[in-house]
């Protein structure tokens, strides 16, 4: 797959990198990646990921020189990277976000490497820390050890809030169809919810024969209803 397959894929413009964010490593420091993925998969998963990000605008920056790049956007057939750094850039739902990558030897796994993070940034979030977005414009604070859980009486069965708006339970009932719980336990168990997140992400994925809407459509519902379990 080339680079007007991807620009074409995500519909992105590249760009020289100007400013790396961070210090970019020298060529002795970088490593061979321990995964392997065809960039037709990486594409497939970022594209996943900045759907749920609701990303717009988006901008790759790749380490040539600015004469290298023709008038269609694309790096000219003769046109050789100075380094295999990414950096991502996008509008989001949280606001302008840029992720520079630099750690492995080709691009395509730096590139990887970024979708991957973002995966994890979501999924780390489903209990609603972070739920506004502090994870992804790079918060790094290490919080206490958890506090444990409570446990329920046996006689206390889950009730959905009364609070629960009709956007919410929509939400729950499409968790639900594929979580494994009922909409009340996912509206009023954190517990519950987190456990029928996991099962709707792994059944809707799309590696997995889910569709790349209905993947969305759960981020969705994630993101609407875990701020009920702070």
């Amino acid at each position: 797959m080339s680079w007007a397959e991807m620009k074409t894929e995500l519909d992105l413009e590249l760009e020289p990198i100007g400013e790396f964010p961070g210090r970019q490593r020298t060529a002795e420091e970088r490593e061979r990646a321990n995964f392997s993925a065809t960039l037709k998969d990486t594409l497939k998963l970022l594209k996943l990921e900045l759907g749920v990000l609701r990303a717009r605008d988006l901008v790759c920056g790749i380490d040539v020189r600015a004469s290298d790049l023709r008038g269609d956007g694309l790096p000219s057939p003769s046109a050789v990277a100075l380094s295999p750094a990414i950096v991502l850039m996008f509008e989001s739902k949280y606001g302008f976000l840029k992720i520079g990558f630099d750690r492995f030897k080709r691009w395509e796994h730096n590139l990887r490497a970024i979708a991957l993070h973002l995966q994890h940034l979501r999924e780390a979030g489903v209990y609603g820390v972070g739920s506004n977005g502090e994870a992804y414009r790079g918060w790094s604070a290490v919080a206490p050890p958890p506090r444990p859980r409570k446990k329920k009486s046996p006689q206390s069965a889950p009730n959905p809030s009364p609070s629960a708006t009709s956007k919410e339970r929509e939400a729950a009932e499409f968790l639900a169809k594929h979580g494994g719980k009922t909409p009340n336990e996912i509206l009023a168990d954190a517990e519950a919810f987190g456990t029928a997140y996991r099962m709707a992400s792994a059944s809707l994925h799309p590696d997995r024969g889910g569709t790349h809407e209905d993947f969305v459509r759960l981020q969705r519902a994630v993101d609407l209803l875990k701020v009920r379990f702070p």
